[in-house]
């Protein structure tokens, strides 16, 4: 097998919505570390969302855990005020504590024990009902604080640490009562008896349990003796005597503290962490008696980061595995984290270098992924909702949104991505239709594969299906030009392809190797609007400096592993490159080569501030730096690009390090692996004004309505004239059917006689490597998105469910022709499958003819032309109402809204149809010519609002007697070298035409087949699939107007009459009553259309031999593409279950490759009347 795969950085789009949840992000883990989520809605309510990787999203939609509350509260409305969660290290159960406001009450309700992977019976709740000693349950409760932890125990089960505080009378003051609450034990609630004063908006709280105390309790930090700060422990109760007040333990404070967050550890037991001015400080376990002091572990750097730590206002921490983190938000917002390994938190140097990695911060939430010891990160900030994964192989940060199902057809959600289409080709050249493949990311991502969702990573490889055209479209989400490789094999291993991402706009950036080439790029936004690259106000300099960086960035890139994974073994040197390059922003930015960079930079002799002494140092190579993960700070940068004075990357022992200055420090990590040095490259844009944006305008692609509108109403057009032509063309058919059957029966014999040019199908299926941007995801966008979306698109069109008594007569009639002419139909046709269908691609288009017609001339006989009057009759009757509903107005996810958006218009089945096929043309016409097809001038208009079919070839004839005598090709088939950029003024006008509705056929022949083979499998077709297929078969065979526009033979009227009858015979049985007969939809109707097929080759053939002296480049190709294309069609009735049992289940496949097949070639006609016709 043969994978291939383009890529292009691109914006694309989602049917769904974006999560943005306004309560604090609540998030634990499944088993296989997929997240689970808690939040409150601004209605009150406390909804779940799991990511659930192999769904259309990726998480399920909201589900609703409080409102059916309301039954247990006389019906009243209740209000989702609190929830907690707290999840078992161990086992990864949770337990869930909610806070429910009813009838002017607060209710604690609980769930808990609940695994991680169960949620079939969704989440069953218990109601804690305030049963206080003394109290009664009819006291209304105002609760101010809720917290739970799940003490996990030596044996399999836990113990579960509820607490609740409780305004003594909200009326008057914020004074607290606390209460624990056992669920397993009445009365649930038992007041805490500290002898302090709690005040609701003076302390901080937080659970665990110590060492030699057997019963677990709560830190409290706060106010609560007087002025002063103060912290202490107390357990629920005293374990030996529970009549006494519970034993307090008071611990040293530091100054200016300003939030605690404790974490339980594998053996059951809580460490406490304090934010303060000075840093992080730590509590132990083995330290938390009375009177005990922290340990300062994580000191501010105040002349670095202006004190990070100082008004630390949320904290989170956990230990997961061997991992101890610690997350704060700090009085900027900014969030940022520590880490070291678990069981070495007491130590000074275990613990990582705090580093900002999201600004503007309002809340988060986090936890360590059991399975990989990674962070996964919730954080709400002024961007919304957005999830941080860091990779545990690289380090690097992952940013993805959460997108739900959507509400509606017109919700749809835009996003940067990296779209990947994939082709899988047998040995034979065929495209490898069904087929199995294993796809394997060497990072940890979230890939839509087909618009599915599906988690990477690279233990287990994720199995994908190729579609009905033999590919896969891949779309990685992305917030910057790195991008997480992947690799796409077979089952059996035997073919696979790296797919690298970023490597196209690599490719793309290299080309700019100079200040005046960055300075010289335009960009284009999909209105059509142009700006330069770089912003006028950006100095030379600049741009010349970041030009030179980008360079040997690029460079550097070359020398790194190409599938995405880190660097593992030095690099060897190449004496022809830089080992080290300084870019300095301090006043004009200049790049140093090594030779020039000041050594005091970066090295050793530089001073360094007091604060930072203690922290993690590289000094090797002359580098000193703090070191810190590649991730970390690359994700720092990414937002604080403007604090940076100056940057440089080194080579030290065959590893490059990246250092940046910042505030008078310097910074750094080891560069090594490719997505890293993209990220570096988008920082050095970012330091000359270049936003992501305009980037992925520059190095991606951008879709150019405005020229893709005009193509698509020229195609459009030409379609609903034909249409409206063929309405008033049956009564003059039946004499030029009977002339076309003499004709096919007379001209047979003369086949045998035509030169073989020995190219096969398969061939020249696969020889479109050379066309520009055929294989552009962008080109495949609404195709991909017609396949996601048809199925629940709204088409607003009423097909009629009857037919009348004449119709039912005919086909009565031509269901008795069946029955007698069955046998000689299921021998030919067996035939046709065996030596011919089954084996097209190792095959010529003159070899598949000559093989036809041996086989098919039983089937041109009396009984055949008697059916095919058959369908004009039919035709005559329904197909004037069929007509009609071609341009019926359908609402499909994304396309609709977008096409309004850009059109201003309604989107019908005929302009998706229409569309689906004028944005390929339109990209692939300007990436051969340097122009659109279709300029808005007087010409395009005449086309777009020509009123009759007569008028459009009227216009297209008089270009065509105007055009220059085109060159000639020799008459073979094989690979020709296309004309890369063609003159604009050189193409005629007929020529535009037909090479745009060549190339809009290819990609509607991807939605036919895939129709079709939907179709088979399907026990009775839905609207939209019929709808679908034959639109999508009429844009198809719309190119065979050029018969219309040369000499008028007996061949050209034979193309006109048979295009008509296959496009009435697809029209009544789609649109029509007959499209819910089972008889006419299972038996007749693909009868008919192998019948019309196997008569078209004869024009085929015959208009082939009229040129095939001198035949053109675009002859050559119409031939083997129409050839192609009726042996598909000729094959339909092979379909028959009732006829064909045995064969039918094979059949389907088979004819939808010889479809695409014949698309394949239409594109290489399309472009064969832009290059050189």
């Amino acid at each position: 097998m043969l994978i291939k795969a383009t890529t292009e950085l691109m914006k694309n789009q989602k049917h769904a919505a974006l999560f943005s949840p306004q309560s604090k992000p609540v998030a634990i883990q499944d088993t296989d570390g997929r997240a689970i989520f808690f939040s409150i809605s601004e209605d009150g309510i406390l909804y779940l969302t799991r990511e659930v990787s192999g769904s259309f999203t990726g998480w399920t939609d909201k589900q609703d855990l409080t409102t059916h509350l309301s039954s247990n509260h006389h019906n009243a409305p209740v209000t989702a005020k609190a929830v907690g969660v707290s999840q078992n290290s161990k086992t990864l159960t949770f337990d869930i504590a909610l806070v429910l406001t009813a009838e002017g009450s607060d209710y604690v309700y609980v769930s808990l024990d609940h695994a991680a992977d169960a949620w079939d019976l969704g989440v069953e709740w218990r109601l804690q009902a305030f049963d206080a000693d003394g109290l009664g349950s009819t006291k209304k409760v105002q609760i101010s604080n809720l917290y739970i932890m799940d003490i996990p125990l030596k044996q399999e089960d836990s113990s579960h640490n509820i607490f609740v505080d409780v305004l003594q009378d909200p009326d008057h003051g914020q004074h607290l009562d606390r209460y624990y609450i056992r669920p397993s034990t009445a009365p649930h609630w038992k007041l805490q008896v500290l002898g302090v004063d709690l005040q609701a908006n003076s302390v901080t709280s937080c659970l665990g349990k110590v060492e030699k105390e057997p019963v677990p309790g709560i830190y409290t930090y706060g106010s609560f003796h007087n002025d002063k700060a103060e912290l202490m422990f107390a357990p629920q109760y005293d374990a030996f005597d529970p009549t006494n007040k519970p034993p307090i333990r008071l611990f040293q404070l530091p100054q200016q503290s300003s939030a605690i967050a404790s974490s339980i550890g594998p053996g059951g037991l809580t460490t406490l962490f304090v934010a303060a001015f000075s840093g992080l400080w730590v509590y132990t376990t083995n330290n938390q008696k009375n009177n005990a002091a922290p340990k300062l572990v994580v000191p501010s750097s105040i002349n670095v980061l202006d004190n990070i730590f100082a008004g630390v206002t949320q904290m989170a921490a956990s230990i997961v595995g061997d991992q101890t983190v610690v997350w704060c938000v700090n009085a900027q917002k900014s969030l940022f984290y520590v880490s070291c390994l678990q069981g070495s938190e007491g130590d000074r140097t275990a613990w990582s270098v705090p580093v900002p990695q999201v600004s503007k911060v309002d809340n988060f939430g986090f936890y360590i992924n059991k399975n990989l010891s990674n962070n996964v990160l919730f954080a709400n900030s002024s961007q919304g909702l957005v999830r941080l994964t860091q990779d545990p192989s690289t380090s690097l940060w992952k940013e993805h949104r959460i997108l739900l199902p959507a509400p509606d057809i017109g919700t749809l959600h835009e996003m940067e991505t990296f779209t990947s289409h994939i082709e899988v080709f047998n040995d034979d050249g065929a495209p490898a239709i069904s087929t199995t493949l294993l796809v394997r990311a060497n990072s940890l991502t979230s890939v839509y594969i087909d618009g599915t969702q599906y988690s990477l990573d690279p233990q287990v490889p994720v199995k994908a299906v190729t579609g009905s055209d033999g590919t896969l479209t891949v779309v990685q989400q992305t917030t910057s030009l790195a991008a997480v490789c992947f690799e796409v094999k077979t089952l059996d291993g035997a073919s696979s392809l790296l797919v690298d991402p970023s490597g196209k706009a690599m490719q793309r950036l290299s080309a700019a190797g100079s200040g005046q080439d960055l300075r010289a790029v335009q960009i284009t936004d999909e209105k059509g609007n142009t700006k330069p690259l770089i912003p006028s106000d950006v100095p030379h300099e600049n741009s010349d400096a970041a030009a030179s960086a980008v360079q040997r960035l690029i460079d550097i890139r070359k020398e790194l592993p190409p599938d995405g994974t880190t660097q593992g073994n030095p690099i060897s040197g190449d004496p022809g490159m830089l080992e080290s390059f300084v870019v300095d922003y301090s006043a004009e930015i200049h790049v140093y080569s090594e030779l020039e960079a000041p050594p005091e930079k970066f090295g050793p002799g530089r001073q360094r501030s007091k604060e930072a002494a203690h922290l993690p140092r590289f000094t090797e190579g002359g580098l000193d730096y703090i070191k810190t993960k590649l991730g970390d700070l690359l994700q720092w940068v990414s937002d604080a690009w403007q604090s940076v004075t100056s940057f440089a990357v080194n080579k030290v022992n065959g590893f490059w390090h990246m250092v940046v200055e910042i505030a008078g420090e310097v910074w750094g990590a080891v560069l090594n692996c490719v997505a890293a040095v993209s990220d570096v490259v988008e920082f050095v844009f970012n330091k000359i004004k270049v936003a992501f944006e305009d980037m992925i305008s520059w190095l991606g692609a951008v879709l150019g309505w405005n020229d893709i509108v005009r193509t698509h109403k020229v195609i459009k057009n030409i379609v609903k004239q034909h249409a409206a032509m063929l309405v008033n063309s049956f009564d003059s058919m039946e004499k030029s059917i009977s002339s076309a059957f003499e004709e096919a029966e007379n001209q047979i014999s003369a086949w045998a006689g035509l030169t073989d040019p020995q190219t096969t199908v398969g061939e020249a299926n696969v020889r479109g490597d050379g066309i520009p941007d055929s294989n552009n995801p962008q080109s495949h966008w609404a195709v991909y998105h017609t396949k996601n979306g048809f199925e629940g698109a709204n088409i607003d069109a009423t097909v009629p469910s009857e037919v009348g008594d004449d119709v039912k007569l005919i086909v009565d009639g031509l269901e008795k022709i069946l029955g007698e002419e069955k046998d000689n139909l299921k021998e030919a046709l067996l035939r046709v499958k065996n030596e011919v269908a089954s084996q097209f691609t190792s095959l010529s288009a003159i070899q598949i003819m000559k093989r036809l017609a041996g086989i098919v001339g039983v089937l041109i006989a009396e009984a055949a032309e008697t059916a095919i009057v058959g369908i004009l009759d039919i035709a005559k009757l329904l197909v004037q109402a069929a007509v009609s509903l071609l341009d019926s107005p359908i609402d499909i996810p994304i396309i609709s809204p977008l096409y309004k958006r850009f059109v201003g218009e309604d989107l019908s089945i005929l302009d998706l149809m229409c569309l689906i096929g004028a944005i390929p043309a339109t990209i692939i016409y300007k990436a051969m010519t340097g122009n659109a097809p279709f300029a808005d001038d007087t010409e395009t208009n005449a086309l777009i609002n020509s009123t009759s079919f007569t008028d459009i070839i009227s216009i297209l004839r008089g270009a065509a007697d105007s055009k220059p005598v085109p060159a000639t090709s020799n008459g073979h088939l094989e690979k020709k070298q296309l004309n890369p950029v063609r003159a604009f003024a050189s193409i005629p006008l007929d020529g535009k035409v037909l090479a745009t509705l060549n190339i809009a056929s290819s990609f509607n022949t991807l939605i036919y087949a895939f129709a079709n083979l939907e179709k088979f499998g399907a026990t009775t077709p839905s609207k939209n699939l019929n709808m679908v297929t034959v639109t999508s078969y009429y844009v198809h065979i719309i190119p065979h107007i050029s018969s219309y526009l040369g000499a008028s033979t007996i061949w050209t009227q034979f193309d006109q009459t048979w295009t008509v009858l296959a496009a009435s015979n697809a029209l009544v049985s789609n649109l029509t009553g007959l499209s819910e007969n089972p008889m006419w939809i299972e038996n007749i109707s693909p009868f008919l259309d192998s019948l019309l097929h196997v008569v078209w080759i004869a024009p085929t053939v015959g208009i082939f031999v009229d040129v095939a002296a001198s035949p053109k480049n675009s002859d050559i190709e119409v031939f083997v593409s129409r050839v192609v294309s009726d042996l598909a069609g000729t094959c339909t009735f092979l379909t028959s279950v009732e006829y064909f049992p045995e064969v039918a289940p094979f059949a389907a496949p088979i004819i939808c490759g010889a479809n695409v097949a014949s698309g394949a070639v239409d594109l290489l006609t399309g472009v064969a009347y832009i290059g050189s016709n």
